[in-house]
């Protein structure tokens, strides 16, 4: 059994496991791993942005706020950072 060696068990505790309705979990992948580090960097850049905006004094940060071409920017950026975690998401879930 494949899934008993990559599990890390013995074809016994593999089989009373998945007869006690636990499914083994089974090693990352590489794309899995490729998967995670993306979400990592995605909550980087969130992090980045969070911490240059608190940075700033409060009145400075309304002023930004306030300028169509920052917003237009920032929704830009959130956005993009939505669709990667989307992305990243979904081929997760293609791997189950």
């Amino acid at each position: 059994m494949k899934n008993a060696q990559l599990s890390g068990r013995s074809k016994s505790i593999y089989l009373h496991d998945i007869a006690l309705g636990h499914k083994p979990s089974l090693p990352m992948t590489t794309e899995q791993q490729e998967a995670l580090k993306g979400l990592t960097g995605a909550r980087a850049e969130l992090v980045y942005i969070r911490n240059a905006l608190h940075a700033l004094p409060q009145t400075e940060r309304k002023k930004l706020f306030k300028r169509a071409d920052f917003m237009e920017r920032w929704l830009q950026g959130v956005n993009d950072i939505i669709k990667e975690w989307s992305n990243i998401r979904n081929r997760f879930i293609d791997m189950i």
